[in-house]
């Protein structure tokens, strides 16, 4: 992906898991060695990262529907609220990541939580959750990690059902 001025945008998760001084460092390096530029898409609400985010993202696959729901609208709220408010301030891309469920214990044991897809009803509450907060992209988590069951990718086990709530989700996003 690149930014409408051509500039790769990098997706970072855990960012926290490097300082801010670090980031500016990788940033650095980038422009000297390799002469890149990028924009990152973080995932810190921490505000001293801010200035290093283009963008902020999501990713709640085993969080719950009103916990995503108010991520959504707190996200929104503190990015394109502050642009509003304050001229001054630029707009940050949103991105708010959907998932149909989360089950990875055949992977990891009882260490996260099991969301169960129920039908479609957890992937259709995501979707709710998201476009609460007018999003500028929608993420898809995943296409095809069946290990932790956020595949949309169709399968014996969950049919074709996440792909189909994918193209009639999308599209009511794509109208608001």
């Amino acid at each position: 992906l690149r930014t409408p001025s051509g500039v790769p945008i990098v997706f970072v998760y855990a960012m926290n898991t490097f300082t801010v001084a670090q980031w500016q460092d990788i940033e650095s390096q980038l422009a000297n060695v390799y002469h890149q530029q990028v924009d990152l898409v973080g995932d810190s609400f921490d505000p001293s990262y801010e200035p290093l985010e283009w963008g902020q993202f999501s990713y709640g696959a085993n969080a719950s529907y009103p916990a995503e729901q108010t991520y959504a609208l707190n996200t929104s709220l503190e990015f394109k609220g502050a642009a509003v408010l304050n001229s001054y301030a630029s707009t940050k891309l949103i991105a708010l990541s959907v998932e149909p469920g989360f089950d990875d214990q055949k992977l990891r044991g009882d260490t996260n939580p099991i969301v169960p897809r129920n039908g479609g009803t957890r992937y259709i509450q995501t979707w709710m959750a998201a476009m609460a907060g007018q999003p500028d992209w929608i993420l898809i988590t995943s296409w095809n990690e069946w290990y932790e069951d956020t595949s949309v990718e169709p399968g014996r086990q969950s049919g074709d059902t996440a792909l189909l709530l994918t193209r009639a989700e999308s599209r009511i996003w794509k109208q608001s």
